[in-house]
């Protein structure tokens, strides 16, 4: 049981780090199309 902590906190973090990462994305994108 103590293997499913560190699985799920890293992946909280990787999900949450991906969608603050693809809003930066998105930001630029718009940026660069004007």
């Amino acid at each position: 049981m103590d293997i499913i902590v560190p699985i799920a906190v890293f992946l909280l973090i990787l999900v949450s780090t991906t969608m603050l990462g693809g809003m930066g994305c998105d930001a630029a994108a718009e940026a660069r199309k004007q």
